[in-house]
């Protein structure tokens, strides 16, 4: 454990552990770039065969997946934020198409 934590301590860009490993390493406050995870953009689980297992269960699995879920929420969808701007410069005309 010892050699884990010092590589951990070197804030490695890849971490592969079983779903109870890796929820117990981010909620140390001794690896604080565990928790933040506004920059994951991959997700690996280590033992994922044993997760479609009969009887399997990894509760902390849902709370990592939480836990990404709010650090990186979904890009607005394109469509909605044309209708905003749509909205926006329509907003800014009066009803004869002048600019305010």
């Amino acid at each position: 454990e010892a050699k884990q934590t010092r590589l951990l301590g070197r804030r490695p860009e890849v971490v592969v552990g079983t779903p109870g490993r890796l929820w117990e390493l981010m909620s140390k406050e001794e690896h604080p770039h565990l928790s933040d995870l506004s920059s994951v953009r991959y997700l690996v689980i280590d033992e994922a065969d044993r997760l479609i297992g009969r009887g399997s269960s990894f509760p902390q699995l849902s709370k990592i997946l939480e836990a990404v879920r709010r650090a990186n929420p979904p890009p607005p969808d394109p469509e909605e934020l044309l209708r905003q701007m749509e909205e926006d410069d329509d907003s800014d005309s009066d009803d004869e198409g002048r600019l305010r």
